[in-house]
């Protein structure tokens, strides 16, 4: 069969951005403005196969990316500053800034197919990511320190949301603070990959009967290092479809079971809980006297989709 290699070095350029938290906060941040402009360099290798008079295929990939000024957002619902509103007022706010930071990327893709005759396929992929930010500082809540609690910088992300007044004594004239940056530059799982494999029968010569399995999985993912709600676990999610199509592509009716198993796994969580503000009154005269903040114990999360079932109709009309 053909075996063939390849190598592929590519340079990359993107123009300089505006961090979004300019708009109308400006006045109140000091040291933040446009991002540098991106710059990369990709290094990729690799062969691509056939086998077995062409009925298996093999081609593999494995790259190496370096970026200069990538922009890293902050996680979750972002980190908190000190905003000055139009009045010249302090107050506590909280923004997903961009930092640029240098990154290197290091990854291996595969994909396998194997087609022994025209009733069935069997194809798959599989790939690696591993990212990594280099020696930078990026805009993070530093305001406590993590061990005592006490009002003060630690380099170290907190984990707990500051009040105005310990950011305000914590940053002294500064707004926003900074941290060494370390771990992965995405929240996309190291490992990933799928499996499929169909079976097809002739009913007529007009229409084809299928049956088709997917599993598709995803590796643990850590995202925020702050966050000890959104780490993610590895997870598989299997899903059959079957049933019958036009050979040429004219139609197609289609039964599908999504999430068989029905696996439900968190997605994302939120650090912080659910509040609500209620403004006091008077019960003698109505007026108000005040206000309070109230806390829950319930934090927003997103799961997997649950077990779904259905039906497709495709009428394909016009040339194909």
């Amino acid at each position: 069969g053909y075996k063939g290699f390849a190598y592929d070095i590519v340079s990359g350029f993107n123009p300089a951005r505006i961090n979004a938290a300019l708009n109308g906060t400006a006045a109140g941040l000091v040291g933040v403005g446009p991002i540098k402009p991106e710059t990369s360099t990709s290094y990729e290798v690799g062969f691509k196969s056939d086998w077995l008079d062409k009925k298996l295929l093999l081609n593999v990939t494995a790259y190496h990316q370096e970026f200069q000024n990538y922009p890293f957002r902050a996680a979750g619902a972002g980190v908190y500053f000190i905003n000055i509103d139009a009045a010249g007022q302090p107050g506590r706010s909280q923004f997903n800034f961009i930092s640029a930071v240098p990154v290197k990327v290091d990854g291996v893709e595969a994909e396998l197919a194997y087609n022994p005759s025209r009733n069935f396929s069997l194809s798959g992929n599989l790939s690696y990511s591993k990212s990594k930010i280099g020696n930078a500082l990026i805009a993070c809540t530093d305001a406590l320190n993590n061990v005592t609690g006490a009002t003060g910088k630690d380099g170290i992300p907190d984990t707990v949301a500051p009040t105005l007044a310990q950011l305000q004594g914590a940053y002294g004239t500064e707004h926003l603070a900074e941290c060494p940056a370390s771990g992965s530059a995405t929240f996309n799982p190291e490992w990933s990959g799928s499996v499929q494999a169909e079976y097809s029968l002739p009913l007529t010569d007009g229409a084809d009967a299928y049956l088709r399995g997917l599993l598709s999985y995803r590796g643990a993912t850590k995202n925020d290092p702050a966050n000890a709600y959104d780490d993610v676990g590895a997870y598989g999610l299997i899903s059959l479809y079957a049933g019958v199509r036009d050979p040429k592509g004219a139609w197609e009716l289609n039964f599908f079971v999504k999430n068989i198993s029905n696996v439900t796994r968190l997605l994302s969580g939120s650090n912080n809980t659910f509040g609500a503000s209620t403004t006091l009154l008077n019960v003698s005269t109505f007026r108000p006297f005040g206000s309070a903040q109230y806390q829950s114990f319930y934090r927003s999360v997103t799961v997997t989709p649950p077990r779904e079932f259905g039906v497709n109709l495709r009428m394909a009309i016009g040339s194909r």
